[in-house]
């Protein structure tokens, strides 16, 4: 999150990823660092055992947000 808040401070469009467990600590560190709420793309948890055509479904679902986050 730190990185994708520095990278939008420098002009350098930046869209988060977490996974559902990560939410709460966004939430709470997002305004210690300048960004009162933080847009995120949250994913279910875990993502590391999903395979191939696990992840490429996931991928097609959050393309959009993803891509509104980088272009809004």
């Amino acid at each position: 999150m730190h990185d994708a808040i520095q990278m939008e401070r420098l002009g350098v469009p930046a869209a988060l990823l977490i996974t559902e467990p990560f939410q709460e600590i966004v939430d709470s560190v997002s305004p210690t660092l300048g960004a009162d709420s933080y847009p995120t793309a949250v994913l279910p948890h875990p993502v590391s055992a999903l395979g191939q055509p696990e992840l490429a479904v996931l991928a097609k679902s959050v393309v959009d947000l993803v891509s509104s986050q980088l272009t809004d």
